[in-house]
């Protein structure tokens, strides 16, 4: 059993070392047109924090825990400020939920039945909205789609906050305090977070969701029998509402399982804890399916009509790699589900043979990935570009990419995000002469390898990874502090 643990362990990082490297080569070699000086920064940055740190831990002289705290209380200010300082008008899939949900609270009409049969991962949050917005009608009778994008941004804001909180508390218990004030001051200087708080999307909710996830199973692997069932319990729940919410959150659930199956000390415990799970994850499911058809009713000629099928977002990303609104007019003119289905299958077969083997090659491991793993911004400045409230404010002009100050923020956006990265390849190398038992972040990796390969053979886009950015933040510290100090190794 041993041996087939450690198998399994080697085989899973040996296709994240090998895909990683991909990325990270990719992305020094390819940041735009400030990647000179980002190239020049990078190396000396690298080793000026490891230096810095290595001199601060040994002398003592930095307090981390008290440093954190008051920058975490600070961020309590600056998110909202940036957020509604840099709101935009609403567009896109997150306004029109927005728009729809007010409506929805005003008339008690959906204004379009067809977008949410199309698309009905997004059912579960336009019923959130619903519920957010009634309880502002409780308490403002006369609020509007002014005060329900307000109340919106300060949902946003909470979910940022507290999936930072979460991070850092995540980190307490692999790194102990000061490993954890780390963690957290590293995260609290994460752009995205600023950019993306401003929308109340499942980007945002889906992120607080993943962090919940990432902290109640390293609590389950640090704490007694018992306590671990009711963790499993609530990991379960929260699966059921990711998978609703946003799929691919759902990855995140899956390498927990992984870990779970190959990292369980005793079986009996694993088998009863993954029975809490199941058992969780079919309540919630069942619960959640209540809840959403009391808000949407949705006939099943309707959703043959207007659904979309999988095949649909595999043929989308074997254009260009991203949305395509010609591919979207494409299935849409197939009158059923099933026309639909296979129109869209043919579609894939013809884009793949119009390639020759090595350009489908270079086109799923460059094109591909340089779409989904090189914006340093998580393509949260393209989003703050599309029509903002005030262009000519300050936060608008340095964190859009149409802004001003722009090139000046990606200078930190990029050494940021490189740093990261390799960190995040660090922390494989680390964990190669490992025992898997002793490898805590392996379910970090594993998820990771997940979204990579998603977005290989799916619709990808830079956004997707912002729900990410717990794990990917967790796991490139790990890499660092296993450098830095023998005393977070293992």
């Amino acid at each position: 059993m041993k041996c087939f643990r450690n198998i399994g362990s080697r085989f899973f990082l040996l296709l994240y070392i090998v895909a990683f490297s991909i990325v990270v080569v990719m992305v020094l070699f390819d940041m735009g047109v400030e990647k000179g000086i980002v190239a020049l920064l990078f190396l000396p940055v690298l080793a000026g924090v490891i230096w810095g740190y290595k001199k601060a831990d040994f002398s003592g002289r930095i307090p981390f825990p008290f440093l954190w705290w008051i920058l975490f209380f600070s961020s309590l200010i600056l998110i909202p400020v940036i957020a509604y300082s840099a709101r935009v008008e609403l567009t896109w899939d997150y306004g029109k939920l927005i728009l729809q949900a007010a409506e929805f609270v005003s008339t008690g009409e959906i204004a379009d039945k067809s977008y949410l049969a199309r698309y009905p991962n997004n059912q579960l949050w336009f019923c959130c909205l619903v519920v957010l917005f009634q309880g502002v009608r409780l308490v403002a009778p006369q609020a509007g789609i002014i005060q329900f994008h307000m109340v919106s941004i300060a949902f946003s804001c909470l979910c940022i906050w507290l999936s930072i909180l979460l991070i850092y508390l995540s980190a307490v218990c692999l790194w102990g305090k000061r490993g954890g004030a780390i963690t957290g001051i590293i995260s609290l200087f994460c752009v995205p977070f600023y950019m993306y708080a401003t929308f109340a999307y499942t980007d945002t909710s889906g992120m607080l969701i993943v962090a919940l996830m990432v902290f109640l199973f390293i609590r389950y692997r640090m704490c007694t029998e018992w306590k671990q069932y009711i963790l499993a319990a609530g990991i379960g729940a929260l699966a059921a509402f990711s998978w609703y919410l946003k799929v691919t959150t759902f990855i995140v659930f899956i390498a927990i399982l992984i870990a779970m199956l190959l990292q369980g000390r005793r079986w009996r415990v694993t088998v009863f804890s993954l029975l809490a799970v199941v058992t969780f994850l079919a309540g919630g499911h069942y619960i959640l399916e209540c809840g959403i058809s009391s808000y949407i009713e949705i006939s099943e000629e309707e959703y043959a009509q207007n659904r979309f099928p999988m095949s649909h977002w595999i043929m989308m990303s074997l254009d260009y790699g991203g949305y395509n609104q010609e591919d979207v007019e494409f299935t849409k003119s197939f009158p059923d589900y099933e026309e639909k289905n296979e129109a869209d299958k043919e579609e894939i077969a013809r884009r793949l043979r119009e390639r020759t083997l090595s350009e489908n090659i270079w086109f799923f491991f460059h094109t591909k990935q340089m779409r989904t793993w090189s914006d340093s911004t998580f393509g949260g400045s393209g989003y703050l570009a599309r029509n903002p409230q005030f262009p000519d404010g300050f936060f608008v002009n340095l964190l859009s990419e149409t802004g001003r100050y722009h090139d000046s923020i990606l200078i930190w956006t990029n050494l940021y995000y490189e740093i990261l990265l390799v960190g995040m390849l660090l922390s494989a190398f680390l964990a190669w002469n490992k025992f898997l038992l002793r490898q805590r972040l392996f379910f970090g990796r594993v998820a990771l390898l997940g979204i990579f390969v998603l977005m290989t053979i799916w619709e990808c886009n830079a956004r997707y990874l912002v729900v990410f950015l717990p794990v990917l933040i967790l796991v490139a510290v790990d890499g660092y502090l296993g450098v830095i100090s023998t005393k977070y190794k293992g």
